[in-house]
């Protein structure tokens, strides 16, 4: 679907669409009588306000000629945002779905200005967004041949879209990685996706976990320690400017790909909006190629670690902590109970195996209701301390025997 900015309405008179204010609509460049009467007695009959985001189809124009008119409530032009002329955008291309005509579009004088007309353009095209490459049946959906928007700056406003064009195509891959599901969209694959850019006059460099660990980035590495993909951190440049004397803008972007909480796991009715944890890095990812598409003259940089965080046996957070009676926060079970242990062990053999390691410890603190409770793992005689090979997280799920000692 092609968004333009014309001087003058279709010969071809198919589908129009006028935003306007109850004020304004009699006074709109190229409404002439033939357009306006059956526009009138609609709004009568409908008893229409033109309310912010009201819309209001007129089938069968009468001697206008065109085959349908709809009009888009903009109410109060004072309070109307930019999110506001976004979604007004949007509801042309929407209230046009499955039409192939092209749709001339009026606006009223007192919201005809140059940023609301791109941003009207603007939400046109973001509305054409679909993600259904993994859907069996795809529900066809014909957008309208073209937009014409109407306007005595059309060539400006042509121009200046170029700009508006580019920052869509740069939202519609932030969307695209965002929808990907985790179990396509891991580090790796990301990273490879993010090298493509390249073609676009990007300068694109990926560190891997050798060269990570070489610098030191042990943090980025301990998250995605448990993945089966290798951790992954991009580095993307565009220059629009030559001289190198001119400081670069950096953006950094989050790229945890699936975030399942690692030894800490998030609750089941809310591990399904991980696979949006990397949302972050999408939004710099599509940054980049936005300002690449439209030449943008500035230097800027965009940074985005890309990890997996996944519970594993060799998880660095148990194993660490434990070591050189350190104290490990934090771990929070689904009633809210925190656990702090202190150890005197050098190494841990296995810290998902509670009973190969709790003989060798001196006592463990729980803190539960704002009480603690420490406890002699020496003495204490427990099921859960003694010979059971139980999983940390079911372990804190299980906390009632505190509450007898």
């Amino acid at each position: 679907m092609k968004v333009s900015f014309v001087n003058k309405l279709s010969e071809k008179k198919e589908t129009l669409v006028i935003i306007s204010d109850k004020k304004s609509i009699s006074k709109i460049d190229g409404l002439n009588k033939n357009i306006l009467n059956p526009i009138k007695d609609a709004i009568t009959n409908e008893n229409f306000n033109f309310k912010k985001l009201d819309s209001i189809k007129i089938i069968g124009g009468g001697k206008s000629g065109y085959s349908k008119i709809i009009i888009i409530g903009s109410g109060d032009s004072s309070d109307l945002s930019f999110r506001d002329l976004d979604i007004i955008g949007g509801k042309v291309t929407q209230l046009n779905n499955n039409s192939i005509n092209s749709i001339d579009v009026l606006i009223s004088k007192n919201i005809a200005n140059d940023d609301s007309i791109l941003r009207i353009g603007y939400g046109a095209v973001l509305a054409t967004y679909r993600f259904d490459k993994y859907k069996t049946k795809k529900v066809k959906v014909s957008l309208p041949k073209a937009i014409k928007i109407f306007s005595k700056r059309h060539q400006s406003l042509s121009k200046q879209f170029i700009h508006k064009k580019s920052v869509a195509e740069g939202v519609f891959l932030a969307r695209d990685l965002v929808n990907e599901p985790s179990n396509i969209l891991n580090p790796e694959d990301y990273a490879k996706r993010i090298k493509t850019l390249s073609s676009y006059g990007l300068k694109i460099e990926v560190l891997n976990e050798t060269k990570m660990k070489k610098l030191g980035m042990d943090s980025l590495l301990g998250v995605g320690r448990g993945s089966q993909y290798d951790s992954q951190l991009v580095i993307m440049k565009w220059e629009g400017i030559k001289n190198k004397k001119t400081k670069p803008l950096c953006f950094v972007g989050k790229g945890v790909c699936f975030d399942s909480g690692g030894i800490s796991l998030k609750p089941g009715n809310k591990m399904e909006e991980m696979i949006g944890d990397m949302g972050g890095s999408a939004a710099v990812v599509g940054l980049m190629k936005s300002l690449a598409l439209r030449k943008s003259k500035a230097n800027v940089v965009g940074v985005v670690g890309l990890v997996e965080n996944m519970p594993d046996g060799d998880d660095p957070y148990l194993r660490e902590n434990f070591q050189r009676n350190c104290i490990l926060r934090g771990l929070k079970s689904s009633s809210e109970d925190d656990i702090i242990i202190i150890s005197d062990l050098d190494e841990i053999p296995n810290p998902i195996n509670i009973g190969q390691f709790h003989k060798k410890m001196k006592y463990a603190v729980f803190k539960q209701n704002h009480y603690y409770y420490k406890i002699n793992l020496q003495s204490t005689l427990n099921p859960h301390w003694h010979g059971s090979r139980i999983c940390i997280k079911k372990f804190l799920k299980s906390p009632q025997w505190l509450r007898n000692l």
